[in-house]
């Protein structure tokens, strides 16, 4: 199953212009057999639309994309935001008592910028891989995103880099704001994922590959 793992609609982000009847058409001409609904610090469910999207083939995970003191994590298995979650710590917590996973999304956004002004996760130029592996937020964390449709390339294979270092399992997803991006990244499994359940223990088991389109990404 070929499952975009970090998608964001007009339902729930301000900032996407993605539709919901868009996705569906955009999600089966692009390959996807399911798509991660991850709204910014914002959770909906409705089942009338899942039961649509199923009849056109598709499978659909609501999760969060929540903004933490430790940078974006997405979240699947947490339904609803929950006061105090913008603290990574706590949202582990949370995700613990619902059996849910943490996804480190994008942490490398920005990390090869120039200049005086460091607005990535580190606040470091230039770091290593153990340097950045040693970051708080990948103990907090069960996987890391490694393919993102924002991130440059060379930020993407930084990504893969650190889950090796460390054995974190690794996702990847278009983060996508409009249909022209919708699968452009996103994560691979050999099984059938049809539930919540699956995803997460696929997920934590390091079934999933990260893909850019048809490629394997850190092959």
């Amino acid at each position: 199953m070929r499952i975009d793992l970090h998608v964001h609609t007009v339902r729930g982000s301000s900032d996407s212009a993605l539709g919901l009847d868009e996705l569906i058409e955009q999600a089966r001409r692009a390959g996807l057999d399911g798509v991660g609904i991850t709204e910014h610090n914002n959770y909906w469910h409705d089942p009338v639309w899942d039961e649509q999207a199923r009849r056109a083939g598709l499978t659909i995970f609501h999760g969060i994309e929540v903004s933490t003191d430790c940078g974006h994590i997405l979240a699947f298995g947490i339904e609803g935001y929950v006061s105090g979650i913008h603290k990574a710590a706590v949202l582990r917590e949370v995700a613990d008592h619902s059996g849910a996973i943490l996804i480190a999304a994008h942490p490398f956004r920005r990390i090869f910028e120039r200049g005086p002004h460091i607005h990535n996760l580190l606040k470091l130029q230039n770091p290593t891989v153990a340097e950045a592996a040693a970051h708080p937020v990948f103990r907090l964390v069960d996987a890391i995103e490694v393919a993102n449709g924002g991130t440059l390339e060379e930020e993407n294979e930084f990504a893969v880099d650190v889950a090796r270092y460390l054995g974190l399992p690794v996702t990847g997803g278009s983060d996508s704001h409009s249909a022209n991006s919708l699968g452009h990244k996103a994560t691979v499994f050999d099984e059938p994922i049809r539930s919540m359940r699956d995803l997460i223990a696929a997920i934590k088991d390091g079934r999933g590959r990260a893909v850019d389109r048809l490629l394997l990404v850190g092959a």
